[in-house]
């Protein structure tokens, strides 16, 4: 990072401690939004995630011609840790879909290479989204996995937001590609007594265009690292930028990690839950900016306020509300340009 060091923001919330944002007063909040408006996130070395954590990505283009970018892809000194395939919903245009990969320098600077390399013959447009699968053998018991659940149902309209990416609304196709699941997890994960292998047997059975698929799922490969045994997100909208990459890979593997803290809030998210229940009805609700419920979210997940303010920045975006819902221009610049 190359925050500079008389950076008001530094100053006030030193990136390596952990304020709870959720509890400043109205004049540091006030203080904190402002600032925000100019910081911009940067691509960071590693997110300090444990090496047990894997994940993938599938870089969706479009406004290409997929074989002039397989061609050129083929020069590339990263091709061999990249796929190049077709996909049947992009009419003009492919993916590059990663092997595992784990949070190190290396992986970084080749998503970098990979992005800049399909921005120079292609777009990420309305057509496109961002799917992240992380190793489901992050969730250890059968516990985490229904805190993992409960965690989701009530946070799903701040997660659908901060996905935008740079956008201010879903793309077009959201509900046929990754619709909301809120009012399903939140009746499977309260008060439930299975095993884990029901669990998984229940989410293995739900079709793959939700926010998230567990289609991939083994109960029987639960804790290795076999390359299909993963957990797909897919509501991040599509995206050439390597810093969204990272900040969205960082967001949900934080998520998983924590549902697997001894420490989970049940309290907090019961309360909350009570009070956006009826968010849960109406996917234009999800534009919305919920303050009070980002903050708590984010102080539940993130342990440093690096991570906090890296997620309140492409959350917030630049404060607007898409108004029109067949608009999907992008919003001001989230990230620092290199």
């Amino acid at each position: 990072m190359n925050i500079s060091k008389d950076n008001p923001l530094l100053t006030m919330f030193p990136l390596k401690e952990n304020t709870a944002f959720s509890q400043l007063t109205n004049l540091d909040l006030q203080e904190l939004i402002i600032l925000l408006k100019s910081y911009l996130l940067e691509l960071r070395t590693n997110l300090s995630l444990d090496n047990s954590v894997t994940f993938g990505l599938e870089l969706e283009f479009e406004r290409a011609n997929a074989l002039t970018v397989y061609n050129h892809f083929l020069n590339l000194t990263t091709k061999d840790d990249w796929l190049f395939k077709e996909d049947m919903s992009i009419k003009k245009g492919g993916e590059l879909v990663s092997g595992i990969l784990k949070d190190t320098y290396d992986t970084w600077a080749s998503l970098t290479e990979i992005c800049n390399f399909l921005k120079r013959y292609s777009k990420a447009c309305q057509n496109t989204g961002g799917h992240i699968h992380l190793g489901s053998h992050i969730l250890k018991t059968k516990e985490a996995w229904l805190n993992f659940l409960k965690l989701w149902s009530v946070y799903e309209n701040i997660l659908f937001r901060f996905s935008y990416n740079e956008h201010l609304d879903a793309r077009p196709a959201i509900l046929a590609m990754a619709e909301p699941v809120a009012n399903d997890f939140w009746q499977y994960s309260k008060d439930n007594n299975t095993d884990l292998e029901t669990i998984i047997y229940y989410l293995n059975s739900k079709k793959r265009g939700r926010a998230i698929n567990f289609r991939n799922v083994s109960k029987e490969d639960n804790y290795t690292y076999k390359k299909r045994n993963t957990i797909e997100f897919r509501l991040p909208n599509g995206t050439l930028n390597p810093i969204i990459w990272q900040n969205n890979v960082n967001l949900f593997a934080k998520m998983l990690l924590y549902a697997n803290n001894s420490s989970f809030d049940h309290d907090i998210l019961d309360k909350r839950y009570e009070e956006v229940a009826s968010i849960f009805t109406s996917l234009p609700l999800y534009k919305e900016i919920y303050l009070d419920q980002a903050l708590e979210f984010c102080d539940l997940i993130f342990d440093n306020n690096l991570d906090k303010l890296n997620f309140l920045k492409q959350y917030l975006k630049n404060y607007k509300i898409a108004r029109n819902n067949h608009s999907y221009s992008k919003t001001c610049s989230l990230t620092r340009r290199k």
